[in-house]
C-alpha cells in the first residue's frame, strides 16, 4: 500500500493539532479527566487505521517515509497508533519497533502508557517476566512499570518484588544480557531504599552508577590503596549518592586482602575511574528538572530544553536538501564533490571550473568555499580570504552563508567573531526568522558550529547539549562522522576536568 502525501499531510495535520491538546495536559502534570482522554481518544481512533497503514508499509519495505519526507519521527507516529487502546494492537506496535532499525523513544512510551494505558498493566508485567521476549521491548515495558509507580499508579512494594524475582532469576554479566541487567538493578535502586540496595549489592556484588554497572569487589580494591582520599574523589566525581555511602561502610568492615590480590584488580580499577570521569558530565544526565548547564540558575525544562530538542518539530526545516530549484541537486552534489576532490592535485583547473559555475549560480555558498580552498591552495590567501568575506557579506540572509561564514571562523580560531555572525542567538528557528527557506543541513551547521564556539570558550555543557541536536538533525552518515573530532575533543575535555589525580 502506498499512501499519497496528501493523505499522509492530512494524518500529520491533524496529529500537530491533536499533539498539542495532549501537551497541555501533559504540561500539567496532573492525570487527564476520564472526558478529556475519551476526546482526545476519539479523534485518534478516526486517523490510526490510516496511519497504521503507512507505518506497516514502510516497515514491510525496509523504509521510514515519514522521517525521510514529512521530517516527522517515526517512533511518535507508532505510539500515538497505541492511544486506539488495541490489546491486539498495542503489543504488535511496540515488538515491531522494537525489531526495527529504529531506536525506542521511552520516554515517550512512558508518557503514553501513563497517561493513555493503564488498562495494559498486566501485559507489561508479564512482558518483563517473559525471557522469550527481545530484551528491547522488555527494557520498555520496564521503563513504562517504573514510571507507573513513580506517578503512584502501580505499588512500589509490588515492582520491588518483580524486580527481585528477576534479578534472582537472570542476574548474568554476559555480553548479550548486561544492559537487561543494568536495567533491573539500577530500577531497583532507584526507587528502593536502603535496605534494597544493600541487598543487591550482598546477593550480586554490584551496583549501578551513571547508568554504568560497577563491581563492588573492584571499589574495595580500590579503596584498600589509598583508603585516606579515595573516596573524596569519587564522591567529588559522582556526588553524595547513597550507593557510595553504603559501600563505604561495607569497605570498613572488610578491609583485609592481599597486596596481591589488589594489584591483580588494577585493570579493573582504572575502568572504576575512568568510568567515573566518563560519566561526569554527559547531555544524557542532563533531565528537565536539573539546573540548567546554562547557570542561569533556573531548571533546565523552564530554561534551554527548547533550545535543544525542539529543534526536530520546526515547521519550516525541509527534510529534502535540495538547496537549489533551477539545478538538478543530485548531479549538482556529485559534480561539487568531484571538484572537492580534485583540489589538492589540480586547484587551477578547479578555480577556472568554480568561476564558470559561479556565473550560473552565484548565490551557491558551497562554490564560494571551493573557491576560497583553490585559492588558498595556489598560495593566494589574501585574495582567497577576502574573496570569501565579501561573498558573505552579500548574501547575509542565507542561512547556509551565515554558517558557512561561521565556520570560516571557528576554523580560524576566531570563536568570538564566529558567535557575532549568529549575534550570540543560539535558538535555531530565531537566529534564521527572517530566511524563507530552511533546510535540515542548515539546522545541522548551526548546531556544529556552536559546538566548536562553545569548546573555544571552554563552554563544555553547552557544547554537549549542542552536539546532542547535531547528531539528531545529521543528514547524512558523512556529516555525522563529521562530528567525530568535536565529539572527540569535547569527551577529552569533560574527562580533563573530571579527572582528580
Amino acid at each position: 500500500m502506498n499512501k499519497g502525501n496528501t493523505v499522509t499531510d492530512v494524518v500529520l495535520s491533524s496529529i500537530d493539532a491533536l499533539e498539542e491538546d495532549l501537551q497541555e495536559l501533559l504540561l500539567g502534570h496532573s492525570i487527564p479527566s476520564e472526558d478529556e482522554k475519551e476526546n482526545i481518544l476519539s479523534q485518534w481512533n478516526e486517523i490510526a487505521p490510516i496511519l497504521y497503514d503507512i507505518i506497516t508499509h514502510s516497515i514491510k519495505n525496509n523504509e521510514a517515509p515519514l522521517e525521510e519526507k514529512f521530517f516527522f519521527p517515526i517512533e511518535r507516529a507508532f505510539f500515538w497508533l497505541a492511544l486506539a487502546k488495541d490489546k491486539e494492537l498495542f503489543p504488535f506496535i511496540i515488538s515491531s519497533f522494537a525489531a526495527s532499525s529504529h531506536l525506542i523513544d521511552r520516554n515517550f512510551l512512558i508518557q503514553l502508557a501513563v497517561y493513555f494505558l493503564e488498562e495494559f498493566l498486566p501485559d507489561f508485567i508479564s512482558t518483563v517476566k517473559n525471557s522469550e521476549k527481545n530484551l528491547e521491548l522488555r527494557t520498555a515495558c520496564l521503563d513504562v512499570l517504573v514510571g507507573f509507580c513513580a506517578r503512584e499508579l502501580f505499588g512500589k512494594k509490588e515492582l520491588l518484588e518483580i524486580l527481585r524475582e528477576e534479578l534472582t532469576k537472570e542476574l548474568t554479566f554476559s555480553d548479550e544480557s548486561v544492559d537487561w541487567n543494568t536495567d533491573l538493578v539500577s530500577a531497583a535502586v532507584n526507587i528502593g531504599p536502603k535496605p534494597l540496595q544493600e541487598e543487591i549489592i550482598n546477593l550480586y556484588g554490584y551496583g549501578v552508577i551513571r547508568n554504568q554497572l560497577i563491581n563492588i569487589e573492584d571499589v574495595k580494591a580500590l579503596v584498600r590503596k589509598d583508603q585516606d582520599d579515595i573516596f573524596s574523589k569519587l564522591q567529588e566525581i559522582w556526588g553524595d549518592i547513597d550507593l557510595l555511602q553504603i559501600w563505604k561502610t561495607s569497605f570498613i568492615e572488610d578491609s583485609e586482602e592481599s597486596e596481591e590480590e589488589v594489584e591483580d584488580k588494577d585493570l579493573n580499577i582504572q575502568r572504576i575511574l575512568d568510568l567515573a570521569k566518563k560519566n561526569r558530565v554527559f547531555p544524557a544526565l542532563i533531565t528537565r528538572n536539573d539546573s540548567c548547564p546554562c547557570k542561569s540558575g533556573r531548571k533546565y525544562k523552564h530554561c534551554c530544553l527548547e533550545l535543544f530538542n525542539g529543534i526536530v518539530d520546526l515547521k519550516k526545516i525541509n527534510q529534502k536538501t535540495d538547496w537549489l530549484t533551477d539545478v538538478d541537486h543530485k548531479e549538482f552534489a556529485q559534480e561539487l564533490e568531484k571538484l572537492i576532490q580534485e583540489l589538492a592535485e589540480k586547484p587551477e583547473e578547479v578555480l577556472k571550473t568554480v568561476e564558470q559555475m559561479l556565473k550560473k549560480e552565484p548565490k551557491e555558498p558551497r562554490l564560494h568555499a571551493i573557491r576560497f580552498f583553490a585559492l588558498s591552495e595556489l598560495g593566494n590567501m589574501k585574495e582567497a580570504t577576502e574573496n570569501l568575506i565579501k561573498s558573505f557579506k552579500k548574501f547575509p540572509s542565507q542561512a547556509l552563508f551565515r554558517n558557512s561564514y561561521a565556520t570560516f571562523f571557528v576554523l580560524r580560531g576566531e570563536y568570538d567573531n564566529a558567535e557575532q555572525i549568529y549575534s550570540s542567538e543560539e535558538r535555531f528557528d530565531l537566529c534564521f526568522s527572517n530566511t524563507n527557506k530552511l533546510y535540515r543541513e542548515d539546522a545541522f551547521y548551526f548546531h556544529s558550529n556552536w559546538v566548536s564556539i562553545h569548546l573555544g570558550h571552554g563552554r563544555l555543557e553547552r557544547a554537549a547539549l549542542h552536539l546532542g541536536a547535531a547528531k539528531k538533525l545529521a543528514p547524512s552518515e558523512e556529516a555525522y562522522l563529521s562530528l567525530a573530532q568535536e565529539a572527540t575533543l569535547l569527551n577529552i575535555r569533560i574527562t580533563e576536568n573530571a579527572y582528580i589525580s
